[in-house]
């Protein structure tokens, strides 16, 4: 569409644009025009605005008059459009506009940094019209990116609402064992293989006894004992659960394999650190409060989901190829586990006589909205929306990561960019190794300086909690100035954390709903934050 835009002068002399012989606002007067266009729109409780083409943008300027505290983010095909919005001085408009132009491929990745979480069941989406009748595949298209990305970042939302406290507080207690941790020295060219809790793990479990010395084996947490129980050299057991439910897996009386190193994050559930007394590999997961303090563990962003944690660390641990074993994205055969998972059965004996095995794994399947994928073999198979997201984001990955990557006799979902075999095709593929290899020798224990630095940079931090609780208890601080107080000079390197790991308020800040009691449950989470703090730094 290149050079054929034009411009005219309206009837009330306002400049307008043509497309061809097509008007794309008013040739009378465009500024009223897009005063109507934006006027039923349904503004209460909105955050963010994605608008679909922009033209002169007459009703971008009218959606700023109107909503001056709005994001407002646009979607446009023609770059040209960019340069006539300069000859009419039209540009001066987007200093507090976010514009995406042209080729979509870049635009997944552009709109998960341009809209937040907490603004992600808040955002409005407005088409005008004329220009998206223009090329509507493209804005079709546009739409599906948004839509993905919104769903992605509301459930990482919710998520986020529910544990960021008790994440931020794990990080603090977890500090205690600071000294038990290790992080990766060196990079191994040995194939991978990370076991997921799978129903498709029964079919194989038998034969997994022989890749002993043939890689690296990583375990999630619920299938570790089962795995040792077949005979199979377990090289990582990996955890970054938040709550205590994978406790289930992690028994006083489990065994545990000599060699096996537990990898894990500050922000994991603290018993589990506890219970575990082999080494520890640790992760670094992005939240606000390991970030600032943890600078040379690996980074394995949170997505909600164990098995792509394992997928991010296998890369960081080895250049070899992957293999995903067990990891079936979907309920294949009905199931949702392989047989015996521990933390199934007791939710099941925990429901009552009353309630079939049956009729609780239906529950379990139907908790989130149910859809059906492709499996492997063209088969469909059922999945719901939360394990439909971690499957979208595996693949997702598994692009990014250009690695050869291989799905061993899986019959859940198919993951695009993931080849199919089968054990044996793996296993005869695979060679030996001609001596024995000890993980232990790719990482090397967190030196006495680092932890140092470690619970240094923790201090600082305390001096600013215990400034904003002292301002906090001695100042009558209204809800509705709590945002901008911690705004103020010498609180402003805390905000974007406070603001994390009090999600839950901060949401309420968002809505107006803040309340007095809201205020004393923050002032009071405060003080905890910097008793934990001050025995993590003791310690």
């Amino acid at each position: 569409m290149t050079g054929e835009y034009s411009l005219e002068k309206s009837r009330n002399s306002l400049p307008t644009l043509k497309y061809k012989d097509i008007y794309i606002h008013s040739k009378y007067d465009p500024a009223k025009e897009g005063e109507n266009l934006i006027r039923d729109i349904l503004w209460e409780n909105k955050k963010c605005i994605v608008i679909y083409g922009m033209g002169l943008a007459y009703h971008v300027e009218a959606l700023i008059r109107q909503k001056h505290e709005l994001k407002i983010i646009i979607i446009e095909k023609s770059p040209e459009i960019l340069s006539l919005l300069k000859k009419t001085n039209r540009d001066k408009l987007f200093h507090s506009v976010r514009l995406y132009l042209g080729d979509l491929n870049g635009l997944e990745p552009w709109l998960f940094q341009a809209i937040e979480e907490y603004e992600a069941d808040s955002v409005l989406q407005f088409q005008h019209k004329v220009s998206v009748s223009l090329d509507p595949d493209y804005y079709n298209l546009a739409g599906k990116i948004v839509a993905n990305c919104i769903k992605y970042k509301l459930q990482s939302y919710i998520t986020t609402l529910g544990f960021s406290r008790r994440w931020h507080e794990n990080i603090l207690k977890n500090l205690r064992a600071i000294d038990r941790c290790h992080r990766i020295s060196k990079k191994s060219d040995l194939p991978v293989f990370i076991i997921g809790s799978g129903p498709s793990l029964d079919q194989h479990i038998k034969e997994l006894s022989s890749l002993n010395n043939k890689g690296l084996v990583i375990a999630i947490a619920p299938v570790y004992q089962r795995l040792l129980d077949a005979g199979v050299e377990v090289h990582y057991l990996i955890t970054v659960d938040g709550g205590i439910a994978n406790l289930r897996h992690f028994l006083p009386e489990d065994k545990r394999h000599a060699n096996t190193v537990l990898i894990t994050t500050l922000s994991a559930c603290p018993a589990a650190i506890r219970l575990w007394e082999g080494e520890i590999l640790l992760i670094n997961q992005s939240l606000s409060l390991e970030k600032r303090i943890l600078e040379h563990c690996p980074e394995v962003p949170m997505r909600g989901n164990v098995a792509l944690a394992a997928f991010s660390v296998a890369q960081h641990l080895s250049d070899g190829a992957i293999y995903l074993i067990g990891l079936d994205f979907a309920f294949s055969r009905g199931l949702y586990h392989f047989k015996g998972n521990r933390l199934e059965l007791s939710l099941l004996s925990s429901t009552g006589r009353f309630k079939s095995m049956e009729t609780m794994l239906y529950s379990m399947i139907h908790r989130f909205s149910t859809s059906v994928v492709e499996s492997f073999d063209g088969e469909r198979v059922l999945t719901n929306l939360a394990m439909r997201s971690y499957l979208e984001w595996m693949e997702g990955l598994v692009t990014d990561s250009k690695r050869m990557v291989q799905s061993v006799d899986q019959y859940g979902a198919r993951l695009k960019g993931v080849y199919q075999t089968t054990i044996r095709e793996m296993i005869e593929s695979l060679k030996t190794n001609k001596t024995e290899f000890r993980v232990k020798d790719f990482q090397e224990k967190l030196s006495d300086s680092e932890i140092m630095r470690i619970r240094s940079s923790l201090g600082k931090l305390l001096e600013y909690y215990r400034k904003i609780y002292e301002s906090l208890s001695h100042r009558n601080i209204k809800p509705d100035d709590l945002k901008k107080f911690l705004a103020e000079k010498g609180y402003g390197e805390l905000s974007e954390l406070i603001s994390f790991s009090e999600s839950k308020l901060f949401k309420k800040l968002h809505s107006k709903a803040f309340v007095e009691d809201d205020m004393t449950e923050f002032i009071n989470s405060i003080r905890r934050t910097i008793r934990l703090s001050e025995m993590a730094i003791r310690l």
